[in-house]
């Protein structure tokens, strides 16, 4: 790493950045309890979250699914447009919405014009939705490339409080069992997973579901790992920031490099996820930055982490969300 970090202007009050840093991957957290931990009044946390929904920095609560708990396994994807006018473009971003195996659609720069993700039991799966991209959009698709991603770990924003040496919030593809998923949970899951600020209560009258039942059934999801936890969805470019994506291209063993990387980003607080892949690339990185420049420098301190056992890596900002859901209905 280079210098010692020290926190970026944001358009954010001290307070509000405060109250971010404690709820962003915290979403269940009361008023009163985040105003203990900001040491705030509760009344002032209440006006800060009412104003990130009011000003669009939060675009909903979401739940945090280990879908490889239950037989769904995350593909990513790195498309190149062929020669295809704009509107065949927008058409296929519409059948990506409404297409429930798909989970996360971006427009990115870099080496694709596109990024999107595939939750899948089976590889076979994915070629059935790849199969049927090409049937109703020839031409689209000029290049791909897919990886599927083994392990997935999520860590707290720590540009938002300074903080470093950073533990995982949530860890998904650690081995466990396949576990099964009843219809009701399945639906339980839906809800939590494609909400704005609706409370549980309210969650629980538009499944028609008593609501102690539906808070049981929240538990249970819980105490068997699947259910990881509540966090926000965020447009981070209202704070001015910008979003960018990593794929490493790595020579040699992975074990002792995803030592080295995920202590690399525990350390960089500009990092928000570090996944394993298997695929033409090893390795992918979510962070944000206030630049492109200074993601650029970002890069750099990940080729030097792991120096001389880099082939390529390959930086894609996010230029425009599509589409994303934690657990889509399929």
């Amino acid at each position: 790493m280079r210098s010692e970090f020290q926190l970026p202007k944001l358009k954010l009050l001290d307070a509000e950045r405060k109250v971010l840093a404690t709820i962003e991957l915290d979403a269940e957290l009361t008023a009163p309890e985040v105003a203990k931990r900001c040491r705030l009044k509760t009344s002032h946390v209440q006006r800060i979250i009412q104003g990130f929904k009011e000003d669009g920095l939060f675009a909903g609560r979401t739940a945090v699914v280990d879908t490889d708990r239950i037989g769904l396994f995350e593909y990513g994807l790195g498309i190149v447009f062929g020669d295809v006018p704009s509107e065949g473009r927008e058409a296929f971003f519409r059948f990506a919405e409404k297409n429930p195996a798909i989970s996360w659609v971006a427009e990115v720069g870099g080496g694709f014009d596109l990024c999107l993700n595939i939750l899948a039991s089976q590889p076979q799966k994915v070629e059935l939705v790849l199969g049927e991209i090409e049937r109703r959009f020839p031409g689209l698709i000029q290049e791909k490339s897919i990886c599927i991603r083994t392990r997935r770990y999520r860590f707290w924003r720590g540009y938002l409080n300074g903080r470093t040496s950073r533990q995982p919030r949530f860890t998904i593809g650690l081995g466990n069992e396949v576990l099964p998923l009843p219809s009701e949970d399945r639906r339980v899951l839906l809800a939590l997973s494609d909400s704005r600020f609706e409370s549980h209560r309210e969650l629980a009258q538009s499944l028609s579901m008593p609501i102690a039942t539906f808070l049981r059934r929240v538990r249970s999801l819980k105490e068997r790992g699947i259910l990881l936890g509540f966090g926000y969805r965020m447009n981070v470019e209202t704070l001015g920031v910008e979003q960018y994506r990593l794929l490493l291209f790595t020579k040699g063993p992975g074990t002792e490099q995803e030592k080295k990387l995920l202590r690399f980003v525990a350390d960089c607080p500009w990092m928000k996820v570090m996944c394993s892949c298997l695929g033409p690339w090893s390795f992918e990185f979510e962070f944000e930055a206030l630049s492109q420049r200074e993601a650029r420098d970002i890069v750099a301190d990940v080729r030097q982490t792991l120096s001389g056992n880099i082939s390529k890596a390959l930086l894609l900002p996010i230029l425009a969300h599509r589409k994303f859901i934690n657990f889509p209905p399929v």
